[in-house]
This record gives structure tokens, C-alpha cells and sequence, in this order.
């Protein structure tokens, strides 16, 4: 059961994010001196990383980490405290990892995502929290085609195909539904052309059936 976090501190998030592998082995500090990086907390099994955001970093830096995590086979997934959606303009490093599996917790120590539309770094539509079960990695194959989903999915899974499951790619990959109220979200508050009905049936078409390949295929992410 994860535990409560006062006040938000990288201690004790890393204390809550261990509480979630009770049957996994996850490892705290974990040095990787091949690439002089330290990661928060590490997964050996998924060679999955959680990194911790507590306060700005270098914009820079951080895709520098990411480069360098990738390059030795290993995906990050990030951890933002949720104060950081008090903010009406969101900060560069909340954009720029938002661009990739990362998610929220709140002082009760739960872990969340939300959908969020920004429109010149301001945030326009939030959504409601859905809870995010970080034991349960789903991996997409480098083939999967992304270019039918709405803009915010695509730029979700621009620089990894990671996601888990409860997120918003796990929702709008597996709800029509849901991925057709994104669609709508965005022409709406973005401005963009609407797509033809017949366009948008080839699109989910093309999805679902991308997906229905993953599921079967998927034997080291099963979901």
C-alpha cells in the first residue's frame, strides 16, 4: 500500500515508489558509472527507471539523461509531484516530459496521470485523474503506427513507446471512446480541422488493429 508523503520530498517518494513493487525487486540509488548517472529508483527486471522531479532542472540535463539511459537500454518514466498543476503556465520541464511516460503523485502517495491540453505553454483543459499502476510496464512495438492518434498521444509517445497501464495511452488505446473525446478536445480548443467521419473510422481502425497485434506479440510487457 503506498504511503503518505509529508512534505514532498525525494526521500520520501522514493520510500512510496518501492511500496508499489511488493513483488518486484526495485533498487533505490541505483549508480550507473558507465554513463556517470544516478537513477532514483531502478528496475532491474524492465530496466525501467523512475526518476524523481521535486525541482527544476536544466532542461538540457534531462534530455541528456534520457539520451544516455536509452543508449544503454534502459526507459525512464518520471514522477512529478502534483503541485506543479497549480500553475496555469506549465514550466519547460513539465512540456518536455510530459512528451513521455510521466506521472503524478500526491501527498497521499498515489500515483495518477491526467490529460492536459496546453496551447502556448498555457494549460486550457485538465482532465480527471486516473490512477496509474507503475507494476504493470506495457511496451509498444517500434512499428506501431502513431500518426492516426490525436496530437497530445502522439507527442505522449514521441520519444518512448513506454506506458502503464491506467495511464492515457492505456485508456484511449483501449476506449474508442475515449480516444474520440480527445479528437473532439482538440479541435476544439486547439483550433485544428475536424477529420471526416469516414477519416476518423480508418483511423481507429488502423489503431485497434495495431493494438490487437501488440496484444498478442507483447510477451515482455503482457497486459
Amino acid at each position: 500500500m503506498a504511503s503518505k508523503i509529508h512534505p514532498f520530498d525525494q526521500a520520501s517518494i522514493k520510500k512510496n515508489l518501492s511500496s508499489h513493487f511488493e513483488k518486484e525487486k526495485v533498487v533505490l540509488d541505483r549508480s550507473f558509472p558507465e554513463i556517470q548517472q544516478t537513477a532514483d529508483v531502478a528496475w532491474e527486471a524492465k530496466k525501467i527507471i523512475f526518476q524523481i522531479l521535486c525541482k527544476p532542472r536544466n532542461v538540457l540535463k534531462i534530455q541528456e539523461m534520457f539520451s544516455e539511459f536509452q543508449k544503454i537500454g534502459w526507459s525512464i518514466a518520471w514522477i512529478l509531484p502534483d503541485t506543479v498543476l497549480s500553475k496555469k503556465v506549465a514550466s519547460p520541464e513539465e512540456v518536455l516530459l510530459r512528451k513521455g511516460p510521466s506521472y503524478f503523485i500526491d501527498q497521499e502517495g498515489q500515483i495518477y496521470d491526467q490529460l492536459t491540453l496546453f496551447h502556448i505553454d498555457r494549460r486550457v483543459l485538465t482532465s480527471p485523474l486516473f490512477p496509474v499502476t507503475l507494476s504493470s510496464p506495457i511496451s509498444l512495438s517500434p512499428t506501431f503506427h502513431r500518426e492516426g492518434l490525436p496530437q497530445i498521444l502522439q507527442n505522449r509517445l514521441r520519444d518512448s513507446l513506454l506506458y502503464f497501464r491506467g495511464d492515457i495511452v492505456d485508456r484511449a488505446l483501449n476506449h474508442p471512446s475515449f480516444l474520440s473525446k480527445i479528437h473532439l478536445w482538440e479541435v476544439g480548443l486547439l483550433g485544428k480541422k475536424p477529420l471526416s467521419l469516414l477519416q476518423k473510422i480508418e483511423e481507429m481502425h488502423t489503431i485497434f488493429l495495431n493494438k490487437l497485434l501488440e496484444k498478442l506479440s507483447a510477451e515482455d510487457f503482457p497486459l
